[in-house]
């Protein structure tokens, strides 16, 4: 029973969730089981959940308590602890065999979680265990995606609400930031960068002449106050004159005004602090994006740029400065119409602890109905189509970045004896996020003949148009071998592709580079597929025709479970530790929870005579002389009912 309990008492939070009404609930999946879901606050993220499978009983148990606790004010609480205080006590002592007991309740919790925790790690494997002690620090998927993942279809429409409020889910601003010019831009990034340090010359002057005039009027009250009426007239004539200034030098100016009238949070923001705000950014945005403009930039495109922006900080100025991006990205989202980016490709390694992921899942049957549309793309050439149809391709069985694909070489698509394998590393096209993005990545699985004639065609496209020329871009443009095609008609194509076969206008081209990891996670830490018919459906929908021993021959030289395999994924996935693995793709373990306990069923069943039995269940159990096992699809629906 240690196992079961585990998965929802290992944290004295949990303990303390369950008596706070609204906090939790009970998420029923078909054909997998019963799911405790909390509700978390997570910092910089809103509400997000985390979320723990149930084995019956403590599912059933759970279930009286949810009708118990609606009902619950701040008395009915004291005495939940009083209670619970008693029955850990009783517990203690039969447990120990003696007559000790503890002082509060705390104390109590505490041996509770532990002795549970001991229990649990018995029995089942390690990567499960450090997810539900919490060490993976980790937030689970919105409801609609991780449905789509537990079982493999679009959850009913009740429950189809994200509990998730993503980064940039703000109400509409009261007044949209002026549109940027799109009349003479500079002819060179040199030239662009030279009018941007204008525009931010002129703004510290600005700030310069303001602090002077509050000096010789500082008898006077609300000072602050007085500074931002001085200082939004002149900023906003500043940025009309500096027309010519590049889209990011203007937009994070414009950023300055709206943090000066509004503030960055529910309470005004000092002028100083929004002035800080500003100079931590302005110089590099200057810097690094004064060649991009605002109406072009695709999502992966603008993550790249961000990734490249922290990555020439100092460590120590790293933290400060990505919150004040993230903050100046939603104010592009709201008032430009700029795409959200994937923050898990843009934050360094180990920076950022709390994030709600963004891990889009698409379900196997989805991609080979992608490919096909776009392989048959009646709006393109051959060439076109066979080349939309290898980025997706690789994209989801390599799990590559949109930035990595395209600037594969013809030198980094290697078939050795059948066995696919790409190459990503630095090169003239691309830089890469971090050292750990050099990697080689195998194509998991056989593929079927569509896949096999894509590649295989593009690979002899690629001889016959670069020959020798093994440094020539495997993408490029027809007539220009060395020169990279359009990247973002590339991607809105095969984000149309996407989005027609799921019929969701959320999915993104970056979730096919989820979905690799999610699939490898789950092949490399299943022992084997299910016996039972449901669960094994369900995976199958999710990894296609991979076989996890395949998959760790391939990838750990064993076909055994290993602990590497961890190791092993972050490899591929271009990760610099499991520890960022475990985090992003914690909703593979929910589903290796259930399948642990399946394997654990004979040992976790709990068998009650009939009246113990309709107690719990909480309603009439058909009279027999021998105890009743609570497992089955009667008890689940009992406890979700409730």
């Amino acid at each position: 029973m240690g196992a079961a309990l585990y998965s929802f008492i290992c944290d004295r939070r949990v303990l303390h969730s369950l008596a706070q009404p609204g906090a939790w609930c009970l998420r029923e999946i078909a054909s997998v089981g019963v799911f405790l879901e909390l509700k978390l606050q997570w910092p910089v993220q809103g509400i997000a959940a985390q979320r723990f499978a149930l084995q019956p009983m403590s599912a059933l148990l759970l279930g009286r308590v949810a009708r118990a606790v609606q009902t619950f004010d701040a008395q009915d609480r004291a005495e939940y602890r009083r209670a619970l205080h008693r029955l850990l006590n009783a517990l203690a002592r039969q447990v120990g065999g003696g007559g000790a007991s503890f002082d509060t309740v705390d104390a109590a919790e505490r041996w509770l979680c532990e002795t549970t925790a001991t229990a649990a790690r018995l029995r089942l494997p390690g990567h499960l265990a450090a997810v539900l002690d919490g060490r993976s620090e980790a937030v689970n998927l919105p409801v609609h995606d991780w449905t789509r993942w537990m079982a493999g279809h679009d959850p009913p429409a009740e429950v189809a609400a994200d509990t998730v409020q993503p980064d940039t889910e703000f109400d509409p601003p009261d007044r949209p930031a002026a549109r940027l010019c799109t009349g003479d831009k500079a002819a060179s990034e040199a030239t662009a960068r030279a009018f941007g340090l204008a525009l931010h010359r002129h703004v510290r002057e600005i700030f310069a002449e303001v602090d002077r005039l509050a000096e010789i009027h500082a008898e006077e009250k609300q000072k602050s106050l007085n500074r931002i009426e001085a200082l939004v007239p002149r900023l906003e004539q500043a940025i009309e004159h500096h027309a010519n200034a590049p889209d990011f030098a203007v937009a994070v100016v414009q950023w300055l005004v709206e943090l000066l009238r509004s503030g960055a949070t529910d309470r005004a923001l000092r002028s100083s602090s929004a002035d800080r705000y500003y100079t931590e950014l302005a110089f590099l945005l200057i810097d690094q994006l004064s060649d991009h403009t605002l109406a072009d930039l695709d999502e992966d495109t603008l993550a790249d740029a961000y990734a490249e922006l922290l990555e020439a900080l100092s460590p120590g100025r790293q933290p400060y400065a990505l919150g004040r991006l993230r903050e100046f990205h939603r104010f592009l989202v709201q008032h430009h119409g700029v795409p959200d980016v994937d923050w898990t490709e843009v934050t360094p390694e180990g920076l950022e602890r709390h994030h709600a992921s963004d891990a889009g899942a698409l379900l196997w049957a989805e991609y080979q109905a992608a490919l096909k549309l776009l392989s048959q793309d009646p709006s393109a050439d051959l060439r076109e189509c066979r080349l939309q149809a290898v980025v997706l391709l690789l994209m989801f069985r390599a799990g590559l970045r949109s930035g990595e694909c395209l600037g594969l070489r013809a030198a980094d698509l290697i078939c050795l004896d059948g066995q696919w394998i790409v190459l990503v590393r630095r090169n003239a096209y691309r830089n890469l996020k971090s050292d750990a993005g050099v990697r080689q990545v195998p194509l998991i699985g056989p593929l079927d003949a569509l896949e096999a004639d894509l590649l295989a065609g593009w690979r002899a496209h690629a001889d016959e148009t670069v020959g020798n020329d093994r440094c020539g871009v495997l993408i490029g443009q027809h007539e220009a071998p060395r020169r990279l095609i359009d990247r973002q008609r590339l991607l809105d194509r095969i984000a149309d592709a996407l989005r027609a076969v799921t019929g969701r206008a959320g999915v993104r081209p970056h979730h096919l580079r989820h979905t690799f990891a999610s699939r490898t996670a789950l092949l490399l830490c299943l022992r084997t597929l299910p016996d039972d018919e449901a669960l094994r459906a369900i995976v199958q929908r999710l990894v296609g025709p991979c076989e996890p021993e395949a998959t760790r021959r391939l990838l750990l030289d064993t076909d055994e479970p290993s602990k590497r395999a961890l190791w092993a994924l972050s490899l591929a996935i271009g990760h610099a530790s499991p520890a960022t693995t475990l985090r992003w793709y914690v909703h593979v373990h929910d589903l290796l929870q259930v399948l642990a306990f399946h394997e654990l069923e004979a040992e976790l069943s709990v068998k009650l005579d009939t009246v113990t039995a309709a107690y719990v269940c909480g309603q009439l159990v058909r009279r027999s002389r021998y105890r009743v096992t609570v497992d089955g699809a009667e008890a689940l629906v009992a406890a979700v009912g409730a």
